[in-house]
């Protein structure tokens, strides 16, 4: 092997290892409720544009990540 693949392994591994992270991270947070500090509100019921605006803010995020990489190539 050539000497430039071990810090690769190592980029890959330390991406591996924030991503795992706050992953446990936001599963611990959310599955404990009196943790947070915030208390969530009484009404149950959200909005249907909160939804479309989490979906179209998504899909532009998307848009713009491959738009990016093409012009990459």
């Amino acid at each position: 092997m050539s000497k430039t693949v071990y810090p690769l392994i190592i980029v890959w591994g330390m991406l591996l290892l924030t991503i795992v992270g706050v992953s446990l991270l936001a599963f611990w947070a959310l599955s404990n409720p009196n943790y947070a500090a915030i208390k969530p509100p009484l009404n149950k019921n959200v909005p249907i544009w909160c939804y479309g605006a989490l979906v179209l803010s998504c899909a532009a995020g998307c848009l713009l990540i491959s738009k990016s990489l093409e012009s990459e190539k």
